[in-house]
């Protein structure tokens, strides 16, 4: 860290100098949230560019060298988002450098790769190197990220030793308050994310299936995946094809148009031990922009339901009848006091702890 001093006055404050490596994609929500957050605060933030040609070792070696004339002692070393694989390269700067490793652990590979993607057999060497790899960062990070209090409680039972601080999701810029369309019929829902289990698609397109009996519904699905296909054929065969619009992935602008033109965002509704301990994007995005979310309960949700009132529905996990339950009985009204500026705020302490931690 840095002393910046007032020639009358000497030491003035403590500016924290940071670098940030494995920022493979900047504009990723988390990576540019937390990035303009430290900016913001006066940290002296230097996003390092990472090697994404070769394998993991030549872009572990090539990032070596880069951290290591980048970083000096008294640094903050902070692993981006999604790049665990990458922690023992930064963990050996940070060490030799004498730095402050922070880690976010945002999401893991064993939960990725066997849980979330499930391209990884439970039980294969594979998948028990992905577990080594995940407490490998946990155990080494000096602060080590999360996204929800859930997550931070099951850090602290595997690495007791380590400093663990929530980081909250929270919603972009551009996931600004519309007042709700007037129009109470038909009901718009809109889906977007990948084709992943834990967004629990197939469920999705169960309860639009029973819902559309009962109540005047239509949907948008919005993003791609290799299970875009097989659910295109389910909506076919649940005879929704007139009810049901799919869209590519689109920019963000576009996407805040889309989620304006709709009265319900569908958040996660997958059974993993992940989808219960998260609060995804979409769920931020959507209440923040004045909709209401539909999603599977959690006990990650208990940090923001008492902000956000009945804007979040929840319903139990994997299950298409109570989904489209709530689908049918749900109706969206303008909110008394949006609830973008309160979750916000709830955001901003978060925030606010994990500054107090590096100055």
């Amino acid at each position: 860290m840095t002393r910046r001093r007032d020639a009358a006055h000497g030491p003035r404050s403590i500016r924290p100098r940071i670098v940030v490596h494995r920022a493979v994609d900047p504009q990723y929500p988390r990576s540019q949230r937390i990035i303009a957050d430290l900016r913001r605060r006066g940290a002296d933030v230097e996003v390092v560019p990472p090697s994404t040609t070769g394998g993991v070792l030549r872009q572990a070696l090539v990032d070596a060298v880069r951290l290591v004339r980048a970083t000096r002692r008294g640094d903050v070393l902070l692993l981006a988002e999604m790049q665990l694989k990458f922690t023992p390269v930064t963990a050996a700067v940070a060490r030799i450098r004498g730095a402050r490793l922070v880690v976010d652990g945002f999401i893991g590979l064993h939960e990725t790769h066997v849980e979330d993607w499930q391209v990884t057999a439970p039980g294969s060497p594979r998948a028990l190197r992905y577990r080594l790899q995940d407490a490998f960062a946990r155990r080494v990070a000096d602060v080590y990220l999360v996204d929800t209090d859930v997550r931070a409680t099951a850090v602290r039972r595997t690495a007791p030793r380590t400093t663990v601080a929530t980081l909250p999701v929270g919603a972009p810029r551009w996931a600004a308050h519309t007042p709700p369309r007037t129009a109470a019929e038909p009901l718009r829902v809109l889906y977007y994310g990948n084709y992943i289990p834990l967004h629990g698609v197939p469920v999705i397109v169960r309860a639009l299936g029973r819902a559309v009996s009962r109540r005047d519904v239509v949907a948008t699905f919005v993003g791609a995946g290799a299970a875009r296909p097989a659910t295109e054929r389910a909506v076919v065969d649940a005879g929704l094809q007139d009810r049901v619009r799919f869209v590519d992935p689109v920019s963000t602008d576009l996407l805040a148009t889309e989620i304006a033109r709709h009265d319900v965002v569908l958040g996660v509704f997958g059974t993993s031990s992940k989808a219960a301990s998260v609060i995804p994007n979409k769920v931020w995005q959507g209440l923040a922009s004045g909709r209401v979310v539909i999603t599977r309960r959690s006990t990650a949700l208990a940090e923001i339901r008492d902000i956000v009132g009945a804007r979040l529905v929840e319903v139990p996990a994997g299950d298409p009848v109570r989904l489209a339950e709530a689908i049918e009985t749900v109706h969206p009204t303008p909110d008394e006091v949006p609830v973008d500026d309160r979750l916000e705020a709830y955001v901003e302490r978060r925030f606010d702890e994990f500054w107090a931690r590096l100055t």
